[in-house]
């Protein structure tokens, strides 16, 4: 039974994630047959699989290089940037490609990911003419992973949807040692369709994943959850489960969410 407490902090939550956008189901079940989805491009959109996407990811620190090893590990073929060439040294022994730059890494992947430091880094490595955007071509998704603002999160989004470009932020929650062990919980906020096609490379690094609503709902839980108990967090993401998820699913708050076994 959540606490009154958990409920009304929840309440404002959701309350707040509602006026940014149309509130989806905080889990989507997605289809995890191989084939195609509806893009948010207008073009289908590949399941974002091992066999049929090329990752490019940017920031290896503690959280960044854990992640990236878990996607080589399972077979996706990887592209990596960092200011510091010498953290891809592990990386790049496993089958990993080093990029001389970000232009050179947003031409050659399908979809990017990104483990950055703050707001103004993640703005640096997207914006702007040397910039991840100013060369991604049109199609190309976007699974930013930093630790920034909710604003931030709506800010790229926006920018990138001019361009045919699709962000998703996808906030963090876990230790490096759950990075490395693939059992981190993932904060999603952006397109339901994505989020579907993307339940594959989430399998690869995370244990548990949320769609939450649209650009900016991931980073808002994640914020949100910096200045909360642990189990007041779980307590309230399986009480939105419960709540916002079909009948079906509401019936059991302990299926409300989604956990590889």
């Amino acid at each position: 039974m959540a606490k009154t407490s958990d409920v009304h902090s929840w309440l404002r939550l959701f309350s707040y994630i509602q006026s940014l956008g149309t509130v989806s189901a905080p889990v989507n079940f997605g289809n995890r047959n191989a084939g195609t989805l509806d893009g948010p491009c207008g073009d289908d959109m590949k399941l974002l699989a091992a066999q049929q996407v090329r990752l490019g990811f940017i920031g290896l620190g503690n959280m960044g290089s854990r992640i990236a090893r878990r996607l080589r590990d399972h077979g996706y073929e990887l592209t990596v940037f960092d200011r510091d060439n010498t953290k891809a040294g592990d990386l790049i022994r496993n089958g990993a490609v080093l990029a001389n730059n970000i232009p050179e890494l947003a031409r050659t992947a399908d979809v990017i990911l990104s483990c950055l430091t703050d707001d103004e880094v993640v703005r640096n490595v997207y914006a702007g003419p040397e910039g991840a955007f100013a060369a991604a071509r049109p199609g190309t998704v976007v699974l930013e992973m930093s630790t920034i603002s909710p604003e931030s999160s709506r800010e790229l989004h926006n920018q990138a949807a001019k361009l045919g470009i699709d962000v998703m932020d996808l906030a963090i929650s876990g230790s490096t040692p759950a990075a490395e062990q693939g059992t981190l919980t993932l904060l999603a906020g952006g397109n339901a369709e994505l989020f579907q096609a993307a339940q594959p490379l989430f399998d690869a690094i995370a244990r548990q994943y949320f769609h939450l609503g649209p650009p900016g709902a991931g980073t808002t839980m994640s914020w949100w959850s910096t200045r909360s108990s642990a189990s007041a967090c779980r307590r309230s993401l399986r009480l939105w489960s419960w709540v916002s998820a079909p009948a079906s699913i509401a019936s059991d708050c302990s299926k409300s969410y989604r956990t590889r076994q």
